[in-house]
């Protein structure tokens, strides 16, 4: 399964959740999609350079989760949002 693309920083359309998801549905949405974004689970290029490039790529959709995820988690935090 390949890691989804970010663009833009929709934290709902990033975590694939709405406004009205529960802490349980967003943390659950989290690990789901951890599991397909994170860098470690970067298929490997055909050589080197493709390799590191893959990887890159998945640091920064894994970053970008993180992000949306400690926003959304955090009540305080999600209400500014």
């Amino acid at each position: 399964m390949q890691c989804p693309s970010h663009k833009g920083h929709d934290f709902y359309e990033i975590l694939n959740v709405t406004k009205a998801s529960s802490e349980d549905d967003i943390r659950k949405a989290f690990m789901k999609k951890a599991l397909t974004c994170h860098p470690e689970k970067a298929p490997v290029g055909k050589n080197e350079e493709e390799t590191e490039k893959i990887r890159e790529q998945y640091e920064k959709k894994y970053m970008d989760l993180q992000r949306a995820y400690k926003i959304l988690i955090n009540p305080k935090a999600r209400k500014q949002y």
